[in-house]
């Protein structure tokens, strides 16, 4: 920050006393202006202190001289004397003082240049300890980035080192850690960032800033006032977060089809906010009562490059899990569930213990949405959002969340059973598609969070994966858990409470951080029984595989096999296929070159089973026209019409 002109007129060595607009000492200047022609305002910028011998001013320039600089924004005027004049005019002292300017009096011993170097000592001074605070702040974040915890702990940090706020977002724009250094959003009825933002939007790239325009400013404020009816006890920790995440919406709806990476930023009299992207891995937003300086600017950015290298990092680490999950599919359509089971257990992993519903989804980002159900399954088991970090005291939560962030973890709410683990929900890459196996228990939980990533074919339930013996293992091992959580006591449950702060994701990364994590899962992996292959297994797994396959071709976005029966039996071709078919196999009939409508005459025909009478009745011809007609059609296309397989293949296209 630029020295103020207290701080300047203060220095003992030059003399300089006040004569008028004390009460604007406290303004900052930014350069010092040496001028002595009678209207110098064409040649500054603002914030100067302007000084002048006054050669060419008499007291009657006083009030013109003194307007035009305060119109220019100058911070304060010092005058020399002996010279052209022995004292300052009257007329200046006053009409500074009605004008609000601070005045100086410069004595003939101070020399202009020595205000000068002192300005420019105190300016390159307040850089250096600026610089030296943005490294200090890099050096924060960089420790920070190499916690456990990862991007949440430098978002945490962020927010502290601006005075702010901080938000971590997924592709999506949902929230996925938020952290709040000035303490506004943590209380009842405190409203989030977002109902302060009303002013000019603008965005930024490589080029430099470029206008964005006022509308996402005129939606905030039609938002702002259904944010403000809501009432105190309706709001919590976690409301701002969320709010702020949909009002930013459309913003970085636009970032994420911008054709290069950008960053954006709003601006408001009370509220100042930039988002970034995060390559392609996500979001983060910022936020603070004051603008951002360079150096603030600075330390985001550091912040932003922190955060995307850990994101890239986590998605190799992702990768490697994702492939060991699909060889451990291949194994179980194989029939070999035996090593199936202890390839996960080596690392510390298992496959659902019970009979589960099979999911093919056709999603844009298949790790979103493996993510996002790891996502809510932590949810579930800890029963509490861990994303919100907030300035204000923690108060203890129970049960899901009211209101909070946009998320998954609320799909989860009814199933977060005391013995529940993150990984009883199993996925796998398949053949560009996302193979989840969910438990029949909470399947349609499952199946809900899915339809939020792209299509989903659900397979009939019921399906085993694993012999009954080893759900019998695990219904024991719940069991001794359970006497053994009851025999702990409170101390054990205060020690449960503190791992479950940061469990472990389902394939073995932590997805928040995305580091391999150095903690072992939360109970050892369960004991793998010996077993021969089972290719009945396999068998009902490849079957239920195929339902959800098939399913999937009709889902908008959700369609599951066993209601397919009631669709018939178009509902289980491929769309695009069969209308390239239809299109094809109809094509010399519309190309025909006659009045008579050769496609309707063969759809009548074939609705009335081949009876030329009803036919002909139903276009309103006679019925040797329509003969003529049936003929012309068997000549275009080749084929018998007396065929039933033909009869059937052309319906099938005119109904498509």
């Amino acid at each position: 920050m630029a020295p103020t002109l207290r701080r300047i007129t203060a220095i003992v060595p030059l003399h300089l006393e006040v004569l008028a607009g004390r009460n604007g000492l406290d303004r900052p200047v930014r350069w010092v202006a040496v001028s002595e022609l009678e209207d110098p305002t064409p040649f500054l910028e603002g914030g100067e202190l302007v000084l002048t011998t006054g050669m060419r001013l008499s007291a009657g320039d006083a009030v013109p001289y003194v307007s035009r600089l305060v119109a220019r924004g100058v911070t304060g005027l010092g005058f020399g004397v002996g010279l052209s004049h022995d004292t300052v005019p009257p007329g200046f002292a006053e009409a500074a003082e009605a004008a609000g300017l601070p005045l100086v009096e410069v004595p003939r011993d101070t020399p202009f240049i020595a205000i000068g170097k002192a300005v420019s000592e105190l300016l390159a001074g307040e850089q250096y300890e600026e610089i030296s605070r943005a490294f200090a702040a890099q050096g924060r974040l960089t420790r920070a980035a190499l916690q456990r915890e990862g991007p949440p702990a430098v978002v945490d940090r962020l927010a502290r080192e601006i005075g702010g706020w901080a938000l971590l977002l997924d592709p999506a724009g949902a929230v996925r850690h938020a952290a709040d250094a000035t303490g506004r959003h943590a209380g009842p009825g405190r409203a989030g960032p977002g109902d302060r933002h009303a002013g000019t939007a603008g965005r930024s790239g490589a080029a430099g800033d470029r206008a964005a325009g006022g509308c996402a400013a005129q939606d905030w404020m039609a938002q702002d006032r259904t944010a403000q009816d809501r009432t105190a006890e309706d709001w919590t920790a976690e409301d701002w977060a969320g709010e702020t995440a949909r009002w930013l919406e459309p913003e970085i709806a636009r970032l994420r089809t911008a054709p290069s990476l950008a960053s954006l930023a709003l601006s408001s009299p009370d509220e100042h906010v930039v988002v970034q992207p995060l390559g392609r891995r996500g979001f983060f937003a910022v936020g603070s009562s004051r603008p951002f300086s360079p150096i603030a600017h600075t330390v985001v950015n550091a912040a932003g490059s922190l955060l995307t290298l850990a994101l890239e990092q986590g998605r190799e680490q992702r990768s490697a899990a994702a492939r060991v999950r699909s060889a451990v599919l291949r194994l179980l359509l194989a029939g070999e569930a035996g090593a199936a089971v202890e390839t996960l257990a080596a690392l510390g992993l298992r496959l659902p213990g019970e009979p589960v519903t099979v999911l093919a989804c056709d999603t844009s980002d298949p790790e979103a949405l493996a993510e996002a159900l790891t996502e809510a399954m932590t949810g579930a088991m800890t029963g509490a959002p861990r994303q919100a970090q907030t300035g204000a005291p923690r108060q203890a939560q129970t049960g899901a969340p009211t209101g909070a962030a946009p998320g998954p973890r609320g799909a989860f709410a009814a199933v977060s059973g005391p013995r529940r683990r993150h990984d009883d929900i199993f996925t796998a890459p398949w053949e560009g598609l996302l193979v989840v196996l969910a438990p029949d228990s909470y399947a349609d939980e499952v199946v809900a969070l899915a339809a939020q990533h792209g299509r989903v074919g659900v397979s009939a339930p019921g399906v085993e994966i694993v012999r009954s013996e080893s759900r019998g293992d695990s219904r024991t091992d719940s069991r001794m858990d359970s006497r053994m959580d009851s025999r702990a006591g409170p101390a054990a449950a205060g020690s449960a409470d503190r791992g479950a702060s940061r469990p472990v994701a389902a394939d073995g990364f932590d997805r928040v951080s995305g580091r391999v994590s150095d903690r072992a899962p939360d109970r050892a992996p369960d004991r793998v029984p010996d077993r021969v292959p089972d290719q009945a297994l396999a068998a009902a797994l490849d079957r239920a595989l195929d339902q959800a396959r098939r399913a999937l071709v009709s889902a908008s976005p959700v369609a599951r096999f066993s209601e397919l029966a009631g669709r018939g039996l178009l509902s289980l071709l491929d769309p695009a296929a069969a209308a390239s078919f239809a299109a094809a196999i109809l094509a010399p009939l519309r190309e025909y070159g006659s009045r008579a409508d050769l496609v309707e005459s063969l759809r009548a025909y074939l609705a009335s089973n081949g009876h030329w009478d009803a036919a002909a009745q139903r276009l309103g011809v006679h019925r040797h026209t329509l003969r003529y007609r049936m003929k012309r059609v068997s000549e275009l296309l080749g084929r018998d019409l007396d065929d039933p397989a033909v009869r059937a293949e052309l319906w099938i296209a005119l109904c498509l």
